[in-house]
């Protein structure tokens, strides 16, 4: 199956919110915890799921980082946005910011956009990740400035 577009576009689109300011300030990150640790542990020797999960993931990263790439492509925003695969079931986007932004301010609006997010998250990308093969999914949206230091971050599980 082909990722929505609608999963790509939020992607990017959630990049938009509380972008560069006038005056940076580069500060240490800020990180939303919107996951319980529980989530991340690791499955006991034996389970297949796990392994089964991580190789579809690895697949579907695979389908997703193509479409980013071309949706990138004309951004003044971003200098890169990366598609990762954090096993066994977590989709991670990685958004570069082409100038220095400042991490308050950034912060800030991307918190206020969490909600925007789970709901698009629990509508359309977690029935779409389970479809192919990814079970327990979560998908993670990490921010950072040109020189490598995190703005903030953000882990969501289906509701």
């Amino acid at each position: 199956m082909k990722p929505t577009l609608a999963l790509v576009t939020l992607a990017l689109a959630a990049g938009l919110v509380g972008c560069s300011s006038d005056s940076p300030e580069p500060s240490k990150g800020t990180q939303a915890a919107a996951t319980t640790p529980a989530a991340e542990a690791s499955t006991p020797a034996g389970e297949e799921p796990a392994d089964d999960s991580a190789e579809a993931l690895e697949v579907y990263v695979g389908k997703v980082q193509p479409l980013v790439e071309s949706m990138l492509d004309g951004s003044d925003t971003y200098s890169d946005l990366e598609v990762r695969a954090v096993p066994p079931s977590t989709m991670e986007y990685v958004y570069t910011f082409a100038e220095e932004a400042d991490v308050k301010a950034a912060a800030k609006g991307l918190e206020e956009y969490v909600p925007t997010l789970q709901q698009t998250a629990d509508a359309q990308i977690f029935p779409e990740m389970e479809r192919e093969g990814i079970a327990s999914p979560r998908v993670a949206y990490t921010y950072l400035n040109p020189d490598g230091s995190e703005i903030w971050t953000v882990t969501l599980d289906p509701s």
